[in-house]
């Protein structure tokens, strides 16, 4: 099945992977003596102010900074 996904675009591989811990997306997942504990990892959104952004854009990208 993995190798048929990864046959629907040249550059998107999937691996195999046995571990215990993962990366997904923007979670990242341990397993710690058979219980799973997870954490998010966050990234930091800079809007340039001289872009054509909605000006609530701005403001939004601070208070979540904030939060």
């Amino acid at each position: 099945m993995l190798d048929e996904a990864n046959q629907f675009h040249p550059n998107i591989k999937l691996v195999r992977q046995l571990d215990t811990n993962i990366s997904l997306i923007d979670v990242y997942i341990e397993n710690k003596n058979g219980i799973p504990a997870t954490s998010v990892f966050h990234k930091e959104y800079i809007v340039s102010f001289k872009s054509d952004h909605p000006r609530r854009t701005f403001n939004n990208v601070i208070d979540s900074a904030l939060m």
